[in-house]
């Protein structure tokens, strides 16, 4: 991710944190989708 400064940028606030995809989180992201937690409620 060097070469692209803005896929290491941050938002966080005290309930929610946005981040770029990594393949780590994409594939975090997928084994919650296959389990069928797409709509859980607190959401993933």
């Amino acid at each position: 991710m060097k070469d692209y400064p803005l896929l290491d940028v941050r938002v966080s606030t005290p309930t929610l944190e946005l981040r770029s995809a990594t393949d780590e989180l994409l594939d975090q992201l997928a084994d919650v989708v296959r389990a069928g937690m797409t709509h859980a409620d607190p959401a993933p």
